[in-house]
């Protein structure tokens, strides 16, 4: 598909780091929602609003000296609390356009968020027709959920994750984290071999500006870090060990050297799907679908380059998608009553002609104009009133300069 007609706009890179998005995981009891709670109470940040979910610590934790946060109160169900983080976002919005200090956002945990969307689309799952089959026949069979319905659950997360990657502030994910067996390509485990995983959807780790593991036996770890200098990309980069003593304020204000007066929201550009040829197609078929309506579909496979893609038509034979919807928008609009906007077209140019006020020099020019017997401009087809208007917008067009039309018809 060209774009060469386009203009687009471009800008130079500020180079300041963008808010953080953390991501803080660990094993059981490791210190992930008491480390954050501390940070909580930094004199260099602002309100800090503590969206729990699936976890018990957020009001004890207010009695740890220092810890400076506010519960966010929602019903458990993934709407509420996305609407709890829709909230938490236009305060961070409203803080950031006063020139207060950053808000921080504490969402504990991503764990608990990834096993309600992993239960939403396995109760969906049960609820299709074979799958009711199966467990009438076996209550415990397994039940295989459709990539699909993983398809939805994914796509609940990253409405999320569109809200933490733009946050006009601080963020801290917590998830828990533990090692784990490791298992084989075709699924089978690997005797003797180990793997650490991230409990919550795979691309946490992936998403976020800092990752960083928390450990009762080990020291914390920054895992991986976007940044300019000094930056760590998992599987290339050894995890940096952090002092006994590190805090999140550290982490955020002293080595990611987040300045919150000079650094702008990311600006995320999230992949927008195209409509397949097919849903194109389909929606031109429909009885219902007007030729105008088919005229915007063709303008549509246009833009996604869908010049020389070969669809079923209506027979089941194969055409050129252009073409098929060519000659649906011709068929429509041979049979398809004028539209109201082509009527009201009729009769602003007819206002321009000396058959303004008498309606049966317009029909007899109607008549003319489309080569058979009209009643009246509501018995036009759509083909017909396209053509009439043609003929009208000429003849105006000579009225209102006689003398050019005459000099170029010369």
């Amino acid at each position: 598909m060209s774009t060469a007609t386009k203009e687009y706009r471009t800008h130079k890179p500020s180079g300041q780091v963008a808010p953080p998005l953390i991501l803080l995981e660990g094993g059981e009891k490791a210190g992930k929602s008491f480390t954050t709670a501390l940070f909580t109470g930094s004199e260099r940040v602002g309100t800090a609003y503590w969206v729990e979910f699936g976890e018990t610590t957020a009001e004890e934790y207010g009695a740890i000296p220092g810890a400076d946060y506010e519960i966010v109160e929602h019903d458990g169900t993934f709407m509420d609390f996305y609407g709890a983080l829709q909230w938490v976002y236009r305060k961070a919005a409203e803080a950031k356009a006063a020139g207060k200090k950053p808000v921080v956002l504490v969402v504990d945990s991503m764990s608990a968020e990834w096993e309600l969307l992993r239960a939403w689309a396995a109760n969906r799952a049960k609820g299709s027709r074979s799958n009711r089959a199966k467990l009438a026949a076996d209550p415990n069979a397994e039940i295989v959920i459709s990539h699909n319905l993983w398809n939805d659950a994914n796509d609940r997360h990253a409405m999320i994750m569109s809200l933490f990657r733009t946050f006009p502030g601080i963020v801290v994910m917590i998830a828990r984290g533990k090692v784990v067996t490791a298992f084989s390509d075709s699924g089978q485990p690997i005797e003797g071999k180990k793997d650490y995983r991230v409990e919550g959807q795979s691309q946490l780790g992936f998403l976020a500006s800092c990752w960083i593991r928390v450990s009762r036996d080990e020291p914390a770890q920054i895992i991986g870090c976007r940044k300019v200098v000094g930056g760590i990309r998992p599987g290339v980069n050894p995890p940096k060990p952090l002092d006994q003593d590190w805090t999140l304020d550290w982490v955020v204000f002293d080595y990611l050297k987040y300045d919150h007066a000079l650094a702008q929201p990311n600006n995320l550009v999230d992949p927008q799907p195209e409509r397949t040829p097919e849903q194109i197609v389909d929606e031109a078929m429909l009885p219902g679908t007007s030729a105008d309506r088919i005229a915007e579909l063709a303008d549509e496979a246009r833009r996604y380059g869908y010049g020389a893609v070969v669809l079923p038509n209506e027979q089941g034979q194969d055409e050129l998608m252009v073409h098929l919807l060519r000659r649906l928008w011709q068929v429509k609009r041979a049979v398809e009553p004028a539209s109201d906007q082509q009527r009201e077209r009729l009769d602003e140019l007819f206002g321009k002609t000396d058959m303004d006020s008498d309606t049966d020099e317009r029909l007899k020019f109607v008549r003319d104009a489309v080569g058979r017997p009209v009643d009246s401009v509501a018995d036009l087809t759509y083909g017909e009133a396209v053509e009439a208007l043609r003929v009208l917008e000429l003849y105006v067009s000579k009225l209102a300069s006689p003398d050019e039309t005459e000099a170029g018809a010369a």
